[in-house]
């Protein structure tokens, strides 16, 4: 037998899945804000209570992208990072490969944590953040104490204060010895020429800039979001040939030989993404953006 509700009991109910949806979109962790937190010392930052993020590419020594799986109220779910404070040197500068090759090792392939202070973005629209390390360090302070970067000296900040101090006293003992920023590494056999996306058909074109047959099978391609796709089993890739990556419900864009299909879920985002291409050992070999991911 069928019962009628009456009005008033239906607005209960659709308030009280309102409710238990409002609940449940709260379930990611708020911001973890230093200043109110009350923190005397960076270092007795609870990293249990603040943001997770995974870092999706590195741009230079205190600037990266990091993705949360849950962005906590304000960010979104991909956002440039800044750390806060603190300044590298910028690209071409001495020193500046030296900074983004050790952030790069110190974070590999673990989550960060995200603490954030009284002004949240810069003037570039990046996320200020302090970063710390699954070991509880503080990126920030670290690079600061390694004679990796400086204090940023034109805005004040919770911990201006200690990276000064940090700044002025001799660097630990198992900071990297200085010396000549490293020599570029050769330029990569295999890289992302190109990402094309119409709709349902994408796919990303591989070409072998070497004199030498590569196999790529087992090679993963990602992207922003942390998306991973694995090349299968495939022929070698011979010498300045091109091998294109399909993905979408309806395939590669165009005819492009060779190729292989990745996956027929979309992948690449509409109004842009990054693609990075990893070989069979993990090591990222390639990247290549678009659009507003750039």
């Amino acid at each position: 037998m069928y019962k009628l509700v009456s009005l008033s009991t239906l607005v209960l109910l659709l308030g009280a899945g309102g409710a238990a949806g409002q609940h449940a979109s709260r379930q990611c962790a708020p911001i973890y804000d230093v200043t109110v937190a009350g923190l005397r010392n960076y270092a007795d930052g609870d990293i249990s209570l603040m943001t997770p993020a995974t870092v999706t590419r590195h741009v230079d020594g205190d600037t990266f992208w990091v993705h949360f799986a849950c962005p906590p109220p304000g960010p979104q779910a991909t956002e440039k990072v800044r750390l806060m404070g603190i300044d590298t040197p910028e690209l071409g500068q001495p020193g500046a490969s030296r900074a983004q090759r050790y952030v790069q090792r110190r974070i590999g392939a673990d989550p960060v944590y995200l603490a954030f202070d009284f002004r949240r973005r810069d003037r570039f629209d990046r996320l200020l953040a302090y970063v710390y390390l699954t070991d509880g360090t503080l990126l920030n302070a670290r690079l600061i104490e390694c004679r990796l970067a400086q204090p940023y000296r034109g805005d004040s900040n919770h911990f201006s204060n200690h990276f000064e101090r940090l700044a002025a006293e001799p660097p630990p003992a198992d900071c990297p010895q200085a010396g000549p920023d490293p020599s570029p590494p050769a330029p990569d056999a295999v890289v992302i020429v190109a990402i094309v996306n119409k709709g349902s058909s994408e796919h990303v074109l591989l070409r072998n800039n070497s004199h030498e047959t590569v196999d790529v099978s087992g090679w993963r391609l990602r992207d922003d979001d942390g998306t991973n796709l694995v090349i299968p089993e495939n022929d070698p890739l011979p010498p300045r040939e091109t091998l294109a990556l399909c993905s979408g419900r309806t395939g590669c864009v165009g005819d492009p030989r060779p190729r292989v299909t990745l996956t027929t879920e979309n992948i690449w985002g509409n109004k842009g993404d990054t693609a990075f291409l990893h070989d069979a050992g993990g090591t990222e070999v390639s990247s290549l953006c678009y659009g507003n991911a750039c």
